[in-house]
């Protein structure tokens, strides 16, 4: 299955309950592993295990729930929290931006920017389609500046 069909398929679909696991490639065909972990309360003490080797924490924001915003910062801040994680950059993924009155990816990444984010290298985009545009036209890298570098070539 593609990148972007992926993702979107599990943006769409109810909150992951456990987790996932599925070998992807971004849009310019680097491999990459991508853990699908449930965000609700009772499994954020499992989070530890899954944050070793991280190169990225994608964080998928609902952006019509304003209410819930302190909850995913203090989710997030949560996940930063982990020795694993120092200086991995973040990507902010704001999901539901179809929906009237959404919050916009750059509004979101700036009501989480303090705390431990500031500490880290972040952007934010507007649903997979944001994304697969980041992924294509900023490259990503790793928090040793290595392996995921690779930038896709122009179209």
């Amino acid at each position: 299955m593609g990148f972007t069909k992926y993702l979107s398929r599990a943006m769409e679909t109810c909150p992951t309950v456990g987790f996932n696991v599925e070998s992807l490639r971004t849009p310019c065909g680097l491999p990459f592993t991508l853990w699908d972990v449930g965000g609700q309360s009772s499994l954020r003490a499992s989070w530890p295990h899954y944050l070793e080797d991280t190169n990225i924490l994608l964080f998928v924001l609902d952006s019509t729930d304003t209410a819930r915003l302190p909850e995913a910062l203090e989710a997030l801040e949560e996940a930063l929290d982990h020795p694993s994680l120092a200086g991995v950059p973040v990507l902010l993924l704001a999901n539901k931006q179809e929906v009237p009155g959404a919050m916009a990816p750059a509004e979101l990444g700036q009501r989480l920017q303090r705390g431990r984010l500031m500490g880290h290298p972040w952007q934010a985009a507007a649903g997979t389609q944001g994304l697969s545009k980041l992924l294509k036209e900023q490259g990503t890298t790793n928090h040793s500046g290595e392996g995921l570098n690779k930038r896709c070539p122009s179209k």
